[in-house]
Order: structure tokens, then C-alpha cells, then sequence
């Protein structure tokens, strides 16, 4: 099982996947489903969703957008499809929240789309932190419960199986590295140290060229059998950046330490004049002001200087 997510506004976003999933073509449509609204009617749940987000202020993205799609020898029913959305939405905190499903049939493999309110009825609007990695999970569950088809993803791996760092890395044939080449990455602290130790387990690491709009390319770790390994895999102190700020820094250059037996008492030197002048200089200026006293005022001579103020002054 396979599960992607997106978030989506309301208004004409909102509408526009609408009209995709209960649009003209509607031979693809193999049912639909809705939990905690009280119309069938597509018109109206828009509507319903859409008043129902207005009561949060904060969210932007408060439509919450889930496709599901079943490997292609999984024999799913609807009915079983109803239950694994109801048990995604319990995964992200949204048992009690609006949400319509419309299954397809249009592709090789049966999968359906769920739309989902993050807002509630409160106007409270959930979080999405960690929305991908909670539906893996589900999904990785629901395939060891009913003897489906599992799917190895990014974020949760099924069981038995490796996980991989992504598709676009395995159609470009990379491969995990050995445990050996993922120490030397990520503890050598020079450039001729890292290819020593990768040389000695028949590894090295190479510039990649750059791809069409890319000032440079990155690093690439080629086995001895012709694998290839992007050094990112390593760790993310592994990548090209961190490697150079790594190596810009060598162990060999740093001061030895001394222990305090072998450490001399240096005299302290005697300052000159002019240090002492500077001394005396930085003291005097760094003493604390004092605080300007306004000056008392009597009674009789702030009534004098109100009526001076107030009566005009006599014309002779």
C-alpha cells in the first residue's frame, strides 16, 4: 500500500478536486463513501467543509487531501477500503472530522482518495507534523493484519524488508554502503585519510557531474563491483558541504595539549607607560556617572512662575 498526502485550501482548490474525483469521467468511479456529514450530495459537502474551515482563522491549508492505492494483486472491497480510511483518520487524530471518499478503478490497481476537514467542529484545526510517517505506519500495519502486498517506504519499512532513502534513488541503481565505508565517511578527518580507509575496502569517492541547472554535482561512493552510493546516505555529515567543512579544519593543525605537569609558569611581563596610561584611561571611563539632581523649586516661586505665565503681561 502505497499512501500520498497533500494539503489543500478551500474555495476553488477545493472544488477543482472535487470535480477530478466526481467529474465527467465517470467510468472511473467505483464508489464512494462519507463519514460525519450529513449529505451524499457533493454540492453540499463542499459547502458543509467549507464553513466548517471558516471557523479556524490560522489555518491556510485546512483541507487535508490522501490517495491510497493497493498493489495490483491485493483484492480489496469497498467495505474494507472504508475501514482502512477510518483507521488513518484515528492514526492522525481526526476520528470525529469531516471526510468523503470516491474510489477509482481507472488505473491497474485499485486505490481510492480520501478528503479530509482538519478543522473540527470546535474550529480547532489539527496539526499535520508527521502526517506522512503516521499514514506509513498505518498502512504497514494494515498489510501484516490482512496478508496484503507490503510496500517498502521512506518513513516506515515493512517488515522483513530494507527500507530505501527513495524512489528516484533506486531507478538510478544507488545502493546502501557497506558499514566499513559509512565509518570512514563519517569519522576520517582528512581528505587523505577517507580515501585511505576506502581504498582498503576497494571503495572510493568521486565527483559526480552536474545536472542541467546545477553549478556543481555531488559525491558519489563507487564499489568495487561498479555499486554506486550517494555520501549523503552516509549521514547528513557526510554530504559535500559537511565533508569540506570537516576536512578544513584537520586534527593535525590544532595545538597539542599539555598536561599540567609539563605546562612552565610564564613571568608575567611588566607593563610600559603607555599600557599603563591605557589602563588608567579605560578604568576612568568605565566609572559610573552620577545622576543629574534637578534643582529644588520652592512653593512661592512656582506660584510665581504660574501667574507670570498666566496674566498678561502689562503694556506701559
Amino acid at each position: 500500500m502505497i499512501g500520498k498526502v497533500k494539503n489543500l485550501p478551500t474555495g476553488a482548490d477545493l472544488k477543482r478536486l472535487a470535480a477530478y474525483l466526481r467529474g465527467t469521467a465517470s467510468e472511473r468511479v467505483a464508489g464512494s463513501f462519507s463519514m460525519h456529514l450529513s449529505s451524499d450530495d457533493p454540492a453540499e459537502i463542499l459547502d458543509l467543509m467549507e464553513a466548517q474551515a471558516g471557523l479556524s482563522r490560522r489555518a491556510k491549508k485546512p483541507i487535508l487531501h490522501l490517495s491510497v492505492s493497493y498493489s495490483p494483486t491485493d483484492k480489496v472491497t469497498p467495505a474494507q477500503m472504508q475501514a482502512d480510511a477510518e483507521r488513518i483518520l484515528v492514526e492522525l487524530e481526526m476520528r470525529e472530522h469531516q471526510a468523503f471518499a470516491v474510489i477509482h478503478e481507472d488505473k491497474k490497481y485499485p486505490h481510492f482518495h480520501l478528503v479530509v476537514n482538519r478543522v473540527d467542529a470546535n474550529g480547532r484545526c489539527v496539526s499535520d507534523s508527521n502526517s506522512k510517517l503516521k499514514i506509513e505506519k498505518v498502512l504497514r500495519a494494515i498489510e501484516a493484519e490482512r496478508g496484503l502486498q507490503p510496500v517498502p517506504g521512506r518513513l516506515a519499512k515493512a517488515p522483513g524488508r530494507e527500507r530505501f532513502s527513495g524512489p528516484k534513488a533506486a531507478q538510478r541503481g544507488y545502493v546502501q554502503p557497506p558499514a566499513a565505508v559509512i565509518e570512514a565517511m563519517q569519522t576520517a578527518r582528512s581528505r587523505d585519510e577517507l580515501d585511505a580507509r576506502l581504498a582498503s575496502v576497494g571503495w572510493e569517492l568521486e565527483a559526480a557531474p552536474p545536472r542541467p541547472g546545477q553549478k556543481a554535482g555531488g559525491l558519489i561512493l563507487r564499489g568495487p563491483r561498479g555499486e554506486r552510493s550517494k555520501a549523503s546516505a552516509c549521514g547528513r555529515n557526510c554530504s559535500g558541504p559537511a565533508l569540506a567543512r570537516r576536512f578544513s579544519t584537520p586534527a593535525v593543525n590544532r595545538p597539542p595539549k599539555i598536561s599540567a605537569a609539563e605546562a612552565v609558569p610564564q613571568p608575567t611581563p611588566k607593563p610600559s607607560g603607555a599600557h599603563a596610561l591605557a589602563t588608567a584611561l579605560r578604568k576612568a571611563r568605565a566609572k559610573p556617572k552620577m545622576p543629574r539632581i534637578a534643582p529644588r523649586v520652592s512653593a512661592s516661586g512656582a506660584i510665581a512662575r504660574v501667574i507670570r505665565l498666566t496674566l498678561p503681561t502689562p503694556k506701559f
